[in-house]
């Protein structure tokens, strides 16, 4: 599924839409990407992956929007039992390391600064609950979504940015 630009009858006069950085404005022939689920919450001192994809070859991901919760009892924001985390290739990614409130949720995510993932990058996301929790494994669920698009990162000319 494509993702819509703004019409350019909203842009600037003289303003080339297909000049606008991909980073921040879906080129032509973006693919949206909007991957939401949820999951059992794992027991205290586990964690578990909510999702996990590939980029795939030639193309580029911005994400711009991030979402998470908790469905069930027991669970209070900021308390640090339950902690998200957002990885590139297994490594977290920085500012999403320590996730330990609802960023959103899964219905209305956050809108967040971009993050660029290249090809053939595993992103996932992935929960904590931590040792000495109250939380039971089982005893709700988790959720997160991430969206943003993918965009050929070979066919954006002028649009494409260093990132």
């Amino acid at each position: 599924m494509a993702v819509n630009r703004a019409p350019s009858t909203l842009l600037p006069s003289g303003v080339d839409a297909s000049q606008l950085p991909a980073h921040l404005y879906p080129p032509a022939g973006a693919q949206s990407k909007n991957l939401a689920t949820y999951i059992p919450v794992p027991a205290p001192g586990a964690s578990a992956t909510i999702f996990s994809f590939l980029v795939p070859t030639g193309m580029r991901l911005i994400l711009n929007q991030i979402g998470n919760n908790f469905v069930g009892g027991g669970f209070t924001e900021g308390s640090g039992y339950l902690i998200w985390q957002v990885q590139d290739n297994g490594v977290p990614i920085e500012d999403f390391e320590d996730i330990i409130g609802s960023l959103g949720n899964v219905a209305l995510p956050t809108p967040m600064a971009p993050i660029t993932i290249e090809e053939g990058h595993t992103v996932s996301f992935v929960v904590e609950n931590i040792v000495g929790s109250p939380i039971l494994g089982g005893s709700g669920q988790v959720g997160a979504t991430l969206r943003g698009w993918y965009y050929n990162k070979l066919e954006t000319g002028g649009a494409e940015w260093p990132v």
